[in-house]
């Protein structure tokens, strides 16, 4: 390589755009695997919830399913 190249180089200049380079990969990694575990965690509840709403359902003759029939909607 070129010497006169390498002397061109504002290496100040590029250590600043790496370390703004590497800080947004980080973030967006850890935006996203932050947002995976929030999902999951959702999912979760909204199983449980529904798991909850067919046991009601089970129970009650006049379940929310029959009710939703007669609503003519």
């Amino acid at each position: 390589m070129d010497s006169g190249l390498l002397a061109s180089v504002d290496w100040g200049t590029f250590a600043l755009v790496a370390i703004i380079a590497a800080a947004l990969v980080w973030g967006m990694v850890f935006f996203l695997r932050q947002n995976r575990k929030d999902f999951d965690d959702l999912q979760e509840d909204l199983d449980l919830q529904s798991k909850e709403d067919g046991d009601e359902d089970e129970k009650m003759p006049g379940s929310r399913a029959s009710h939703r029939r007669g609503t003519g909607s």
